[in-house]
Parts: structure tokens; C-alpha cells; sequence
């Protein structure tokens, strides 16, 4: 234990909360970061939640303007009736129209569980008991926050007198999230590993008033607490999370084999007529730089998405990667030694497991926690165990599931490795 960090200084208020019963910290200092916090989380955002519906319609325009160029100025004008190239003709139509429905099937799948089951976080039980959104349907979150963030525009006061006011109000606001994260902690069920906050208690969402689980980041664009979130795309409409990352991916994998037949076919058709009818129509040189553009872009993405499932990264995990972690494990029925020199970050308890302990380590600054330590295990974390699985959108992910005691999501080499050094 040689390289393990130094132990925590005795004092540990924070820790001492959730096994002495004592009262709640004192209120936060109000400071001007958390009045830009608070004013930036008050802008409206009307415009990505307007992308989200006029981008998937105008894609789907595109790809029925591609289909009757393709089919019918294309396939069926040029190759079958005027070079009377049937078979071309035809393979070219077939082929499109597989490509065409398995792309579609991808694209329905991913919005039907967009719309159904986005993978949002319950909110906390003072938050859904006001009434300000207990329903997981992505499109009435969409549409309430929407509403409520565009018609509320906190500003910094000027007049000395007003800015107490608001000083006041906050520090009355920061008291009662502290309030409600203690008198949550004693319904909190701890796994038997689990990320922190920095204060060792279990990281806490203050416009959801709820704990959020490994992994689970709150959307700005939703107004909610997503698990496993990776972004808010608007290309299709909603967020990818757990629930939809794996339809995410099918389905640029599917556009990508459709755009790259699309951008094919008409290459070879535009030096076909160029070479013996030495004309260049419109039609082809529409099609080919639209098809170009989409190839460009569905190879990119699918690519990168693949990386970060190779990696078991989300694209919210990428931009924070470099941080250190707490990370939590439980070591009252293993360590056996004085906990006084253990050598972490602190120890805590939870009033809702008496008797138990964790340890919270600080992990280095870029480790993969939920690397499994191969590309192929990652990979199948999210899209499944069989060919079938991969290649299908019926079936969730296997990470939906949450009935592990161990950990929220499985932890990798890297996480591991913090118990084992302690147990060495």
C-alpha cells in the first residue's frame, strides 16, 4: 500500500451525518458562481427543443426526395426504361428499399423508446409531491420545461437592497437542499460500490431533489435526471441514454450502409453517363453531393459511437474524463483491520444500512471505472450477447437492469483494483 493515498484528517463532518444523527450543515456560502449557475440554468433553451422536432422531419424529407431520385429518375428512367437494363434497374430499387426499411425500423424503434421510455430518474418525492412533473413521458417533460424555462429570466440585481433579498433567498434555498439530501439519506439504499460526491455523501441533484445513480447526469434540455445519459441529440428527436443507446447506434449503422449504397449507386451512374453520353445531369449531381455529405457524416458518428462503447464511455464521461472520482466501497465485511488507518478518503455510514461502512477512495485522475478491460465485453454491455442482439432494435440493453447489489453499473479492472489494494 505504498502508493495509497494519505488517510483523510479525522474531522469528517460530512461522514459523521448520516451515522450520528446529527443536525444538517450549515447553509452555503452565496456566492457569485452560484448566481451565474442559477441565472444560466434559467435561459431559455426554446431553440434545441424546437431542433429536436424540425430536424427528424426534414431527414425524413431528404430521404424521401433520395428515394424518388433514386428509384424512380434513376433506377427506373435512365437504367431500366431507357437503357433497358432491367436487372440493374431492379437490383438497384431492391437493394434500396431493404437498406431504406431497415434503417426506417431503427429510426421508429429508437423514437418509439425516446418518446416511451427515455431512461429518466424519478424525481425526489418533495419534487413530484408539487406537482412539477411526475410523468416520464419525454414529450410532456419536453413541453413543460420548455414553457416554464422560456418565461424565466433571473437577472443579477444592481440595487444593493435586492441583492440581499436574492442573497437570502438563496442561502434559504441552499438550507433546504440540505435539508431534503439529509432526510433522504435515510431511505438511501447503498450498493456495495458506488460513486460520491466530493463530501462523501451520495451525489445529490438539486433541481430533481433526488440522489442520482452512477453514471445518471441531469439534462439541462429535459429538465431531468438521465441514466447513463450521453447526449441530447437532435437528429433524432430526443436523448440517448440507457434505454436508447443501443437503437442509437443500429440505426447509424443501418443510415451509414444506406448512404454509402446511396453515394455508390450514383457515382457510378454520373461516370456512366459521363463516359458515354458526356452529360452531367442535376439530378445525379444533387444526389451525389447530398449523398456525399450524409456518407461523411453517418461514418463519423457511427465510428465515434462505436469508440465510446469500445471504451464504455458516454459522451458526458468523455468531456469530464481527467477528473478524479470518489468512489465508495463497502468494507465491513472484508477489512478487518483499525479503520482509524485505513488509507482513503474517508469513512462513511448510512442510516438505512446500521453497522456498515464504506471507504471512499479518490480514483486517479483518468481511469476508466467501467472499462470491463475489452472492447468486446463493452460492447456487449450495450448492444448484447448474440449477433441477433447486435443487429435487431427489439431488445433493450443489458445494462437496464439495476438488480445488482454490487454496483449500479458493472465496474471494471480499474475499480476493482481500489478494493484490492486495500485487501493487499
Amino acid at each position: 500500500m505504498s502508493g495509497a493515498p494519505s488517510p483523510r484528517p479525522t474531522s469528517r463532518p460530512e461522514s459523521e451525518l448520516t451515522t450520528t444523527g446529527a443536525s444538517p450543515p450549515e447553509p452555503q456560502q452565496v456566492d457569485a458562481t452560484t448566481l451565474e449557475d442559477i441565472n444560466r440554468g434559467n435561459r431559455p433553451i426554446r431553440a434545441s427543443l424546437i431542433s429536436a422536432f424540425v430536424v427528424p422531419v426534414l431527414v425524413i424529407g431528404q430521404a424521401a426526395w433520395a428515394t424518388y431520385v433514386v428509384c424512380y429518375k434513376l433506377a427506373h428512367q435512365r437504367l431500366i426504361m431507357r437503357d433497358h437494363q432491367k436487372g440493374a434497374g431492379c437490383a438497384v430499387i431492391v437493394l434500396h428499399a431493404l437498406l431504406m426499411f431497415a434503417a426506417g425500423v431503427a429510426y421508429m424503434r429508437l423514437i418509439q423508446v425516446i418518446y416511451t421510455d427515455p431512461g429518466l430518474l424519478p424525481l425526489g418525492i418533495t419534487r413530484a409531491k408539487r406537482g412539477e412533473g411526475g410523468n416520464d413521458d419525454m414529450k410532456t417533460v419536453m413541453k413543460r420545461w420548455s414553457e416554464k424555462r422560456s418565461v424565466i429570466h433571473t437577472t443579477r440585481p444592481e440595487d444593493p437592497h435586492s441583492r440581499e433579498e436574492l442573497f437570502k433567498e438563496l442561502a434559504a434555498h441552499n438550507q433546504h437542499q440540505a435539508d431534503l439530501r439529509m432526510e433522504a439519506l435515510k431511505t438511501f439504499r447503498p450498493k456495495e460500490m458506488f460513486i460520491v460526491a466530493p463530501d462523501c455523501l451520495p451525489r445529490w441533484c438539486k433541481t430533481c431533489e433526488t440522489f442520482k445513480p452512477d453514471r445518471t447526469h441531469h439534462c439541462s434540455d429535459l429538465g431531468r435526471c438521465v441514466r447513463r445519459m450521453d447526449h441530447f441529440c437532435p437528429w433524432v428527436g430526443g436523448i440517448v441514454s440507457e434505454t436508447t443507446t443501443k437503437f442509437f447506434v443500429q440505426f447509424l449503422f443501418y443510415a451509414m450502409l444506406f448512404c454509402v449504397f446511396m453515394l455508390a449507386t450514383t457515382i457510378a451512374l454520373f461516370k456512366r453517363d459521363n463516359d458515354r453520353y458526356g452529360e452531367r445531369n442535376p439530378w445525379l449531381i444533387a444526389m451525389l453531393v447530398l449523398s456525399g455529405v450524409y456518407t461523411l457524416f453517418t461514418v463519423g458518428m457511427f465510428q465515434n459511437s462505436m469508440w465510446m462503447l469500445a471504451k464504455n464511455f458516454t459522451t458526458v464521461e468523455q468531456r469530464q474524463f481527467g477528473m478524479p472520482l470518489h468512489l465508495a466501497v463497502r468494507i465491513s465485511d472484508w477489512y478487518t483491520g483499525d479503520i482509524d488507518h485505513l488509507p482513503c478518503y474517508a469513512v462513511v455510514g448510512f442510516p438505512s444500512a446500521p453497522g456498515e461502512k464504506w471507504a471512499v477512495f479518490e480514483t486517479e485522475p483518468r481511469a476508466r471505472l467501467w472499462d470491463l478491460g475489452s472492447a468486446y465485453a463493452n460492447i456487449c454491455e450495450v448492444m448484447g450477447n448474440s449477433v441477433w442482439d447486435w443487429l435487431l432494435p427489439f431488445k433493450y440493453s443489458p445494462c437496464v437492469t439495476h438488480d445488482d447489489d454490487i454496483s449500479e453499473y458493472q465496474f471494471g479492472p480499474a475499480a476493482l483494483a481500489v478494493k484490492n489494494r486495500v485487501q493487499a
